[in-house]
């Protein structure tokens, strides 16, 4: 398996590696410098509509620090 991917133990799921960069973020494409982080290959379905905010509330949190 490369660097860039690893199966969680947990689940068994694959998962990529996402490298830290900027990331355009809304509508209005404010940059921000994201760390790096590790998605799931797959569709992860539990977490449905509420991934928008999920995601600004992480991008918040990662941006902090920074």
């Amino acid at each position: 398996m490369s660097q860039d991917m690893m199966i969680w133990e947990k689940t068994g799921k694959a998962m990529a590696r996402i490298p830290a960069g900027k990331f355009l973020f809304g509508e209005a494409k404010q940059e921000l410098e994201l760390p790096e982080f590790w998605i799931d290959r797959t569709l992860v379905t539990k977490i449905g509509r509420r991934f928008p905010q999920i995601f600004a509330d992480h991008v918040r949190e990662a941006t902090k620090s920074a």
